[in-house]
């Protein structure tokens, strides 16, 4: 066997899963349907409709923009690359931006109530930035979030996936911001997930060691005299 030639069709297919979403679809349902996680078949169709015509910035030239549901399906498919099981963690995962970005109810999504209150947890008020101020409504937004192991895992999943995809998206003032947010509020989360899920030990390790291996790389490019 050719391991450069190999080697680089391997590449060329994960590189071309970040814009092309049915790769990913496939083996989520293969997965979801040999366990079976019931729930999470009923989230990812839900979530492609929630998000059906929404695009997301990628920060290549090539493919500027995808599909929004590209997103929340990466992460879901991630932690199922990572051992992650759990019917309700994945079917969180998948929709996790839909109640911010659509404009849906969180208490009205028809699915599990632990379900609801995880998108609950990872869902930013608007009114309440309007209310307190910006810092305020983060700090709240971060305490919620540290009352359940799985949106906090979910934020892990959520943050490796935005800063790979920020470069090109995003000025450097805001990838700053990113960077420093990273460590200061969602790095610390992985010792209180931890403590409460022994089982996710090793993912968690993993989406840290992801984390700072991006966050190491970036820094030179963000960081660097203007």
């Amino acid at each position: 066997m050719d391991v450069k030639r190999s080697t680089a069709s391997k590449t060329g297919t994960l590189q071309n899963w970040m814009y092309d979403g049915e790769p990913m679809k496939k083996r989520l349902e293969a997965a979801a349907q040999k366990m079976p996680l019931s729930q999470t078949m009923q989230a990812l169709a839900y979530m492609e409709k929630a998000h059906a015509g929404q695009l997301r910035r990628t920060g290549n030239p090539q493919q500027p923009v995808v599909p929004y549901a590209i997103h929340p399906l990466s992460l879901a498919v991630h932690a199922l690359a990572l051992g992650i099981t759990d019917d309700d963690l994945l079917s969180a995962a998948l929709l996790h931006d839909v109640c911010e970005d659509c404009d849906i109810a969180c208490a009205d999504l028809p699915f599990s109530r632990n379900v609801q209150e995880i998108v609950s947890r990872l869902t930013k008020d608007a009114g309440c930035a309007e209310r307190s101020g910006k810092e305020a409504a983060l700090a709240e937004y971060f305490e919620n979030l540290q009352e359940s192991p799985e949106a906090m895992l979910i934020k892990l999943l959520d943050r490796v996936n935005n800063l790979a995809s920020m470069s090109g998206c995003f000025s450097k003032a805001k990838m700053r911001e990113y960077i420093e947010e990273s460590e200061r509020r969602i790095l610390p989360m992985a010792e209180p997930i931890r403590a409460a899920r022994s089982e996710w030990d090793a993912p968690v390790f993993l989406l840290e060691y992801q984390m700072v291996s991006l966050i190491t790389a970036l820094r030179p490019l963000v960081y660097e005299r203007l």
